[in-house]
């Protein structure tokens, strides 16, 4: 979505100049709200929300489906032992709280404020717009690349967690060291990749301890805490924007939240896989 919105704004802001009487900003909301608006509806009819609903599933499918969950809910219970609100006091799920506001922070930091750091060096608004969807499809690769790998290789997703972490905080460090440059750019390509990649080895982490209502509740905190890097990231870019008229810093202070993330990811104590059925 923020490779396409770039391309996607410049066009709206183009030919809905005068239409309807709407400005061109409004037209902006419009266009890009619709289409959430009209996936909820697809989302209400088709998404199944157990495997009992699921159509493509046969009735021995759905079943043993069902079985598995039910065995590894029990099964995480016997062992963690955490229900209700228990779990927002966990030491755990606090530390996966900040390693997502670490995460949140740095990728709605340089979402937000990309195109204007392309713009210092020397491109028109237009320009940079469509440039700045190059370090997004690097995003696209991380997710997919390191989905992957959390797949393959289900015992280490802990390191894939710090591996993502260090690539992110190497290419944002790499980037302001270098200063407004196309080489900045390839490295703030580079950061996405690890930045996007985070979420494939990070989010299976809290459902190996947490289960039923401590599920919800520690599930619901790593999400209220890790999206308030949605202003974070922003607000702390065009902060020190504001008072060094640069970006470099600001850079080096993103780097800085996931070298943290990355450290405490570190000295995360990993749950253990759940033991197979008998």
């Amino acid at each position: 979505s923020l490779s396409l919105g770039g391309p996607l704004s410049n066009w709206a802001m183009t030919v809905t100049h005068g239409l309807w009487g709407l400005k061109p900003w409004q037209w902006l909301f419009v266009i890009e709200g619709l289409p959430t608006v009209l996936l909820a509806g697809v989302v209400l009819k088709f998404l199944p929300g157990r495997p009992a609903e699921a159509a493509w599933l046969s009735a021995e499918e759905k079943e043993w489906l069902q079985s598995r969950l039910e065995y590894e809910a029990s099964s995480i219970r016997r062992r963690h032992g955490l229900v209700g609100l228990a779990a927002l006091r966990d030491g755990r799920v606090l530390a996966l709280s900040f390693i997502y506001f670490a995460n949140i922070t740095s990728v709605l930091g340089i979402a937000i404020f990309l195109p204007r750091i392309i713009e210092g060096m020397g491109a028109s608004a237009t320009e940079a717009n469509l440039i700045a969807t190059l370090p997004f499809l690097a995003g696209i690769a991380g997710v997919l690349f390191f989905g992957w790998l959390a797949d393959v290789w289900k015992l280490h997703r802990k390191g894939l967690l710090f591996l993502t972490l260090l690539i992110s905080a190497a290419g944002l460090a790499g980037a302001g060291y270098i200063g407004p440059s196309y080489a900045a750019l390839a490295l703030i390509a580079s950061a996405n990749f690890g930045i996007y990649g985070v979420k494939a080895p990070f989010w299976p982490l809290p459902s190996m301890f947490l289960t039923g209502t401590a599920a919800a509740g520690g599930i619901a905190l790593i999400n209220s805490v890790g999206n308030l890097g949605g202003f974070a990231g922003p607000f702390i870019v065009g902060f020190i924007r504001d008072h060094t008229h640069s970006y470099v810093i600001a850079l080096y202070v993103l780097a800085g939240f996931t070298a943290s993330a990355a450290l405490v990811t570190a000295l995360l104590k990993t749950p253990s896989m759940v033991e197979e059925e008998p």
